[in-house]
């Protein structure tokens, strides 16, 4: 959302980029404008999605590897660089949501009683 704590997000965003930082982010917001990331019109339709991952490269800072997160599906295992030398950390993201899941025992809430 506009604001100030948009405007520091930019400049945050723009300070890594210049730092040589990599750059991963998981948006699970569900409105707002992402431009500040990349222009959403650019992207093909098979990549959008309500919620979305992406990763940017220290040595490849115009290009923007975008993973949607559709919830209706198991969500998807994306690449963490760690160097242009090294080969991606894989995060699998459906497994760490399970076992949080798991961790929490959210199964033993009961979610129709009120709170």
């Amino acid at each position: 959302m506009p604001g100030d704590g948009n405007d520091l997000y930019v400049r945050k965003q723009r300070e890594y980029r210049s730092g040589g930082v990599n750059q991963v982010e998981i948006d699970l917001t569900r409105q707002g404008d992402r431009s500040a990331v990349f222009p959403l019109a650019r992207l093909a339709l098979r990549y959008r999605s309500l919620y979305l991952a992406w990763v940017r490269r220290s040595w490849q800072p115009t290009k923007v590897e975008v993973y949607p997160l559709p919830l209706q599906q198991p969500l998807p295992t994306i690449g963490i660089p760690l160097g242009s030398e090294h080969a991606d950390v894989p995060l699998d993201l459906q497994a760490i949501v399970t076992q949080c899941y798991r961790n929490g025992r959210y199964d033993d809430i009961d979610y129709l009683r009120p709170l």
